[in-house]
């Protein structure tokens, strides 16, 4: 439905230093789905958003929508913003104060210059929006009286009101305290998948990534890092950076023994030893790489000493939070981060076998 190729736009400072932007940046994003652009501050996810949506121009590269350009540098292709069949949810919402719940949503309707639809067909189509966000009974109420929550709904309901092909939501739950963010997630996956409407999501929340998305891109510094999946992004990242964003990590350093394949197993010469690792690519003998697994992936209990990936450690600290129990376990001179269940019954100063599982050990080499 959606490609994005080669995206490049540069932003300076008045006095010409770089000032961030999206550079080379490609992806696609099949119909149907909930594509999530996910980045700390300034990485270039909204000026990717933006450029899609037409509020930015970019500098060269390509934007596609149902096989039509959207944008083509090199051809000089630019369709302008309210001609581009997309619906957008900004972050600050941007509620029509003086109009009521009804007109708001409908107000795309009445200004749109083509094919506008009968005052009967914006009736249904509106009361329908409203009904799929939980808003009908509220048509007549004033858009200042509704809560934040509910602003935010009536704000997806006016972008699903001219039914465009594509919605692009930036960071909408932002302004909702923490409690309410998880419930609006939860409802914005539900009216994403019933509505059947390709989506593209930019957010810096990567709990809330990983919760409603189809599959996630990773940017950092304007550029692309990985795309894939929740369970790929978190369990084989394809760079530090991506391992260190998504969720906690711990990080080794080491040399490879012997040359690895793509998608196969090799052993890493590292401070705490030799460490069976999964590669994502290929990499030669001796060659420098850094290896992550995740803290609830290492076990401490699981088999002894003299097995492979598996190494001495002792407790340093635990500390008890409910559902888990996190513990810091020295191996040789370097603190593993380990998360157990409660029941695991360690206390600082305990001696314990500690476990890599080699599947989920993971190899980069960037």
């Amino acid at each position: 439905m959606l490609s994005v190729r080669n995206l490049f736009k540069a932003y300076e400072t008045r006095s010409g230093e770089p000032a961030g932007g999206a550079f080379d940046v490609s992806f696609e994003v099949a119909r149907g789905e909930l594509f999530t652009l996910l980045g700390p501050s300034g990485c270039g996810k909204t000026t990717t958003l933006r450029s899609i949506a037409g509020l930015e121009t970019p500098g060269s590269g390509v934007i596609e929508l149902d096989g039509a350009p959207l944008f083509d540098g090199a051809s000089q292709v630019s369709v302008p913003m309210y001609e581009r069949d997309i619906g957008m949810v900004f972050q600050s919402y941007a509620i029509w104060p003086h109009m009521s719940v009804f007109e708001n949503a409908a107000y795309p309707l009445r200004v749109q210059r083509r094919n506008r639809p009968s005052r009967e067909e914006v009736e249904k189509r509106i009361m329908r929006v409203l009904e799929m966000v939980g808003l009908s009974k509220y048509r007549a109420r004033s858009a200042t009286q509704l809560s934040g929550g509910q602003q935010q709904r009536l704000a997806l309901a006016r972008a699903l009101a001219r039914e465009p092909k594509l919605l692009l939501l930036d960071e909408p739950l932002s302004n909702l305290d923490a409690q309410l963010r998880e419930q609006m997630r939860a409802e914005l996956k539900r009216i994403q998948s019933e509505w059947g409407v390709t989506t593209v999501y930019v957010t810096h929340d990567q709990a809330e990534a990983m919760a409603i998305s189809d599959r996630i891109a990773v940017l950092n510094q304007g550029r692309l890092m990985q795309v894939g999946s929740a369970e790929e992004i978190y369990e084989r990242p394809t760079s530090e950076f991506v391992a260190g964003f998504i969720g906690r990590t711990n990080l080794f350093t080491g040399k490879l023994a012997a040359a690895s394949v793509d998608g196969g197993y090799g052993v890493v010469e590292s401070a705490i030893g030799p460490v069976r690792c999964w590669f994502h690519t290929a990499a030669p003998s001796g060659a420098a790489v850094k290896f992550v697994t995740r803290p609830e992936n290492v076990e401490c209990v699981r088999m002894g000493i003299g097995h492979e990936n598996t190494f001495e450690g002792k407790v340093v600290s635990r500390v008890y939070l409910g559902d888990i129990a996190e513990y810091a376990i020295r191996v040789g001179e370097m603190d593993v981060l380990v998360r157990a269940h409660p029941s695991v019954a360690l206390s600082p100063g305990d001696a314990t076998p500690v476990y890599f599982p080699a599947d989920r050990t993971i190899a980069i080499c960037e």
